[in-house]
């Protein structure tokens, strides 16, 4: 069985520039060994296995779970130097949809927030 080989990944390209190397008018000047083959496919169904299997983290919006003196709650969010700042106001963007380890690792307590699952 053979899946359409995506000319983005790194397999692609390997293969790609192979091909473009070793090409002579529309044949190939070269034969692949079974040990070649064997490595093509070897790559192509770690990449497969990997885009299939592997769970992606799930993004979320945060909001602090306590309101502050005024009655507002706030939100954490990406600002455009990369770090996550905490606001009092939420746009719902791309910079708002956050994965719990990327809270964690700007010293933030999960725990302290409400989180609303991003699709």
């Amino acid at each position: 069985m053979f899946r359409k080989l995506d000319p983005d990944s790194e397999l692609g390209k390997q293969v790609s520039a192979f091909i473009s190397k070793n090409k002579e008018g529309e044949h190939m000047t070269k034969k692949f060994t079974e040990e070649e083959y064997q490595k093509i496919v070897e790559i192509a169904d770690r990449e497969w296995a990997h885009e299939k299997f592997v769970e992606k983290e799930k993004k979320y919006y945060w909001t602090t779970k306590k309101k502050d003196k005024y009655g507002n709650v706030m939100h954490l969010k990406r600002d455009p130097s990369g770090s996550i700042e905490r606001v009092p106001y939420a746009f719902y963007s791309e910079n708002e949809r956050l994965t719990e380890p990327e809270v964690i690792a700007e010293g933030y307590n999960p725990n302290y927030y409400l989180k609303e699952e991003v699709e």
